[in-house]
């Protein structure tokens, strides 16, 4: 199958869980890509289909001017979490990353567990700051950036798609201060202008289908599907 194909195949099917439930087209699309190119290729293809996906996950939703006012000091903790720690993801990811999966796959299982209950507000205000800085550094020495920031913004009781589009908005400060931290390095000097191209296109067509599909599905059936996405990225993130 030729390079180009497949890796529009590979975002079409890492966008349609991201239009499903809000996350995952990183590790996806890296753990399908991987299959036909280099690890420095594949994240060349996947970097801005992944950013662009955010970008529109966060701007399509139903409330963006509120979750600015709502989550604007957590967001801006992300960001500044990321700078500051950021070299530390070439000396330490390995370990970084075992203990990010072994944290989602635990919060995952207890979270199918255990009955949902909604954060308090007062509480809210000390555990939002808390949960960006955290996610910042999370980021800076994994990659990842749904941790904690996905427990906690479910945790809050927001609406579906308003949650979706709070990790929308999370994901984008963890990936635009990733990248201006770290550079790009010369990175997609690796992957065709052709490729990228079509893997955009598959990213967004998956996505569109999966949040077509998402909204045909219930609260309570959705939050258990989140959790399970969850779980299966953190074995991931462990094996790899």
């Amino acid at each position: 199958m030729p390079e180009v194909l497949f890796a529009g195949i590979a975002l079409t099917i890492a966008g349609f869980a991201k239009g499903l439930v809000g996350l995952g087209l990183p590790p996806i699309a890296m753990g399908l890509l991987v299959l036909m190119m280099s690890p420095v290729e594949a994240a060349a293809v996947m970097v801005v289909p992944a950013l662009l996906t955010n970008l529109w996950q966060a701007i399509a939703g139903p409330d963006l001017r509120g979750l600015l006012r709502r989550f604007g000091p957590m967001l801006i903790l992300t960001a500044l979490g990321t700078l500051v720690f950021a070299g530390a993801l070439a000396a330490h990811a390995d370990t970084a990353i075992a203990v990010l999966g072994v944290l989602l796959v635990a919060y995952g299982a207890y979270g199918l567990r255990s009955p949902h209950s909604v954060l308090p507000q007062k509480a809210e205000r000390w555990a939002a700051p808390l949960s960006g800085t955290a996610t910042g550094i999370v980021t800076a020495f994994t990659g990842v950036s749904s941790m904690p920031s996905v427990p906690f913004l479910q945790s809050v009781g927001l609406p579906r798609d308003t949650f979706i589009q709070a990790m929308g908005l999370s994901f984008s400060v963890s990936a635009l201060a990733l990248i201006a931290s770290l550079g790009m390095s010369g990175g997609f000097a690796n992957g065709s202008i052709t490729t990228i191209s079509v893997a955009i296109l598959g990213a967004f067509s998956g996505m569109a289908g999966g949040t077509h599909l998402r909204k045909r599905l219930d609260e309570a059936f959705f939050r258990r599907i989140v959790l399970l996405v969850l779980i299966v990225l953190g074995a991931y993130l462990l094996l790899r």
